[in-house]
């Protein structure tokens, strides 16, 4: 049984800030205007057959028309929930096998949205997406790992259909909440249908296109495999990861899956002698991201055409000899690490503009936040001056605003223009406390950013570190090739990463064979015993 990925369900609330409008847009890659809130979602500029290779909008027999109109139907959606943490959708993830044309997915994707919609009783709105090209850690994918995925997007509210038996309903609208997928335990059974369910239409298409019909939607402890799960990576460290930028939870994947090209490069002695043992293993003899002959050479003539304006890994390929095939395996190996080593350097050579607008943003919060807290403490003793003058003058003149309030006659103009100055006060008092507030909560920010960029520096120096160490355990000599052909700023982060060699103690001078002459009082003559 090969390993694949399962469909998964998620459920989207308002409590999140999520809205069916929004989700519905993203998915057909259309502009859809939200009623309840006048925000327009527009993501009509994803490419129709590049991103969003299909989508559709069906409903069970019997729905009404506007259920398969997407502006009517999410809008619907919303105007009929009314609570403001309502759960207003769910998104069924259905991967779609390899090898499928754009076809055949969109039909596969098409049956499993109908299915749902007739299983679930409510409108459902499908849209067939490619695959990025690079997966959640950023690394690129190769060609036959590119598939697709297909969205299933419906509501959490059955449709009232009538389908020419029984009484007719007096109005086609929403009806009761799917109130079963809401409840965990509850749930459990109609996921599994769902899952099940798309694992005998996928393999119904798979047989038509014939390939192998091996979609299973049991989990991996169900049928043994050992393989472990790997976290959620969430749509933030997705984006960053595929930017170039080390994550925390990226790190924790990276150290799930298999081996990196340097642990194997170290076990190359061992793997080498089981290969030789075991004709069945020969396919481990190269690496699933290894390049190929003609890539290797592509690496080199281009290194050597564009020099230093070549990247990093095909300037280093360009300095060594073409590999023989006895040395191809390590060749492609270094090739492996340099170019690991290659990304690290871009993020330590974009981290370093950052670091600079970090700090100085840090710089000018902290001033902001002094001189917000400056107005703050020179207003505040004027105010409370302000409001002293009020309270003595009404104390001193209580029988003439008592009187003049009895006659209902107009406040003395000097007290007046003491309210007028307490009152100004108060509001320039006011105004310094939210600045400060507000530059504190800037401070802490931009402190925040600061740390993390610092932290993320930090981590990419260590990594590498440990990139070199393991180039330098492939090859001694890659390292001084790598120097070589680095550029100023590449060499500097290099020289940085590089092992400090310990200094030889400066040997001792020798000892003198003619001690130097010192002065000595001379002692006096000894006088011989008398016997």
């Amino acid at each position: 049984m090969p390993i694949h990925a399962r469909p998964h369900l998620s459920t989207h609330t308002r409590g999140h800030g999520q809205s069916a409008v929004a989700g519905a847009a993203y998915r057909l890659g259309i502009r859809l205007v939200d009623e309840r809130t006048q925000i327009i979602h527009d993501y009509s500029r994803r490419e129709a057959g590049d991103e969003i290779v299909r989508t559709a909008t069906v409903a069970p027999p019997g729905a009404p028309g506007w259920a398969t109109n997407p502006h009517q139907l999410w809008n619907s959606v919303e105007a009929i929930e009314k609570r403001k943490d309502a759960q207003v959708a769910r998104d069924f993830r259905v991967p779609i096998p390899h090898g499928l044309t754009d076809q055949q997915a969109g039909d596969l994707a098409i049956d499993v949205a109908q299915f749902v919609a007739n299983f679930l009783g409510t409108a459902v709105s499908m849209g067939l997406h490619r695959d990025n090209e690079r997966d959640a850690v950023g690394e690129l994918k190769p060609d036959e790992k590119r598939g697709f995925h297909a969205h299933v997007y419906f509501p959490t509210r059955k449709l009232q259909c009538w389908t020419g038996e029984g009484e007719p309903v007096t109005e086609l609208g929403w009806g009761p909440k799917l109130s079963d997928l809401a409840n965990k335990r509850a749930s459990g059974p109609i996921v599994e249908l769902l899952n099940q369910r798309w694992a005998e239409i996928a393999n119904d298409h798979l047989r038509e296109a014939g390939l192998p019909a091996d979609r299973d939607h049991r989990s991996y402890a169900r049928l043994g495999i050992q393989k472990r799960r790997e976290p959620k990576m969430g749509q933030a460290a997705t984006a960053l990861e595929r930017q170039g930028v080390f994550t925390d939870k990226g790190d924790d994947i990276r150290q799930i899956r298999l081996p990196s090209a340097v642990a194997e490069a170290l076990h190359a002695p061992m793997l080498e002698a089981q290969r030789r043992k075991a004709a069945s293993d020969r396919r481990r003899e190269t690496l699933p991201s290894a390049p190929s002959q003609d890539e290797v050479a592509e690496a080199q003539a281009r290194g050597r055409q564009l020099g230093q304006n070549a990247p990093l890994v095909d300037r280093f390929a360009a300095a060594l000899p073409a590999p023989a095939p006895t040395t191809r395996a390590a060749f492609v190996k270094l090739l492996l690490v340099v170019r690991r080593l290659q990304r690290v350097l871009a993020v330590l050579a974009g981290l370093v503009p950052r670091l600079e607008v970090a700090r100085e943003a840090r710089r000018r919060t902290t001033l902001a936040h002094w001189q917000a807290q400056r107005d703050v403490d020179d207003l505040t003793p004027r105010h409370a001056e302000a409001q002293d003058a009020v309270e003595t003058w009404i104390q001193s003149h209580a029988w003439r605003v008592r009187f003049r309030a009895l006659m209902k006659a107009p406040r003395p103009r000097s007290l007046v223009l003491l309210e007028r100055q307490a009152t100004q006060e108060r509001r320039w008092l006011k105004e310094a406390q939210r600045a400060r507030r507000r530059g504190e909560a800037q401070e802490e920010a931009s402190l925040r950013r600061l740390r993390h960029l610092e932290r993320l520096r930090e981590k990419s120096g260590v990594r590498l570190e440990q990139g070199l160490l393991g180039l330098n355990g492939l090859d001694p000599g890659a390292v001084g090739v790598l120097r070589q052909v680095a550029t100023e700023a590449q060499l500097a982060w290099i020289d940085q990463a590089l092992p400090t060699a310990p200094e030889e103690p400066s040997p001792s001078p020798p000892t003198p064979t003619i001690h130097p002459s010192v002065e000595r009082t001379p002692e006096p003559a000894r006088r011989r015993p008398r016997l």
